[in-house]
């Protein structure tokens, strides 16, 4: 009974004698765990974003169109369609006016990154992706600004380095101020590269018919945008195949007091290459915009643009809502007030 007794103590004080290596492996285990986890989070983040807060609510998913706003020597909008291949770069002349949102009213395009880098805390670069998003009505998922050596590069020379300099591209890309995630910019330049030279179309509005004369309030005249031929452009030359070939049928309500709020985003989804059918005013007043529709690659980008939080809780929970239940289109968007907010409401705020 004694030895039985014995072994017993020597196990439990064989037990109690690793039992600190056993914690000290435990908490290294987390340590380590945390770490990975925070550095996988990471890879999703914007990488250099001009603000803490930089509004991006999704990471693109290397498959749909990107479009990108970048500011180097040149302002232009890139869209990349990563299913055809292709890449189209509009260039905006300085002298171009646009309408800036967040209130700042009508200024050239070279003053709009300094507008908004003169605000505290500074947005220059989200002040871009906002004007070009509403005066284009085309959704932009991310902003580049250049910096260094890279900033007096020319729209063409941007390009080649994304397509042909895999190391050129990637210091391009992480020497500048970005709201695209490392994730992001690592898919960019692994889909980009090897894009043949004839699916690469530049477009100087400058020297283009989507430009035209703009008479100011003082009389004086400068460079416009004609909004007709823009949005023909746009639908001929940027779109989104995948939503094209889908082919789902399309229905866009306001749900708020804000006239022509359901006809802006019809345009903009027009231009994405959706097929909307119809507009309306919803009976019901929304604060969250929201998409509903059957699960598919349209109804996920439509949440991307209208309804983020759609991304992570589907928001097809339109049973009862009368104005959804009697739609004839097979996905509905519903714009509420955050979609207008967008408009209004300056970033970091």
């Amino acid at each position: 009974m004694s030895g039985s007794v014995s072994k017993k103590s020597k196990k439990k004080a064989g037990w109690k004698k690793y039992l600190g290596l056993y914690v000290l492996l435990l908490i290294v285990g987390l340590v380590v765990l945390g770490k990975l986890i925070t550095f996988t989070t990471g890879l999703t983040k914007p990488y250099s974003p001009d603000l803490e807060e930089t509004g991006k609510n999704y990471n693109w998913n290397g498959n749909s169109t990107l479009n990108l706003v970048v500011k180097s020597q040149e302002l232009f909008v890139l869209s990349f369609n990563p299913a055809s291949k292709t890449m189209v770069a509009i260039k905006i002349p300085e002298d171009t006016y646009l309408d800036l949102p967040f209130n700042f009213g009508r200024w050239p395009a070279r003053s709009i990154y300094d507008l908004g880098q003169a605000e505290k805390p500074p947005l220059g670069a989200a002040l871009l992706k906002a004007t070009i998003t509403t005066s284009f009505d085309l959704p932009v998922d991310g902003y580049v600004v250049t910096s260094g050596n890279f900033a007096d590069l020319s729209t063409e020379e941007v390009l080649e380095k994304l397509r042909k300099e895999p190391l050129g591209g990637f210091n391009l890309l992480r020497q500048s101020r970005s709201d695209l995630s490392f994730w992001e910019m690592m898919q960019l330049l692994l889909k980009v590269r090897g894009v043949r030279g004839d699916k690469v179309k530049i477009t100087d509005l400058g020297q283009s018919p989507i430009t035209k004369s703009l008479l100011l309030a003082d009389g004086s005249r400068v460079l416009g945008i004609d909004s007709l031929r823009l949005d023909q452009f746009l639908s001929d030359q940027i779109h989104d195949s995948l939503m094209e070939e889908s082919d789902l049928t399309i229905g866009i309500f306001n749900a708020t007091d804000h006239p022509q709020l359901a006809e802006k985003a019809a345009r903009m989804v027009t231009n994405m290459g959706g097929r909307v059918i119809f507009t309306a005013n919803a009976s019901l007043r929304r604060q969250d915009s929201l998409v509903s529709g059957p699960a598919s690659y349209t109804t996920t980008r439509l949440a991307q643009v209208f309804a983020p939080y759609c991304l992570k809780d589907p928001c097809a929970n339109s049973e009862g809502d009368p104005v959804l239940s009697s739609s004839r289109a097979e996905a509905n968007v519903v714009l509420g007030e955050d979609f207008f907010l967008k408009t209004v409401q300056r970033p970091g705020i």
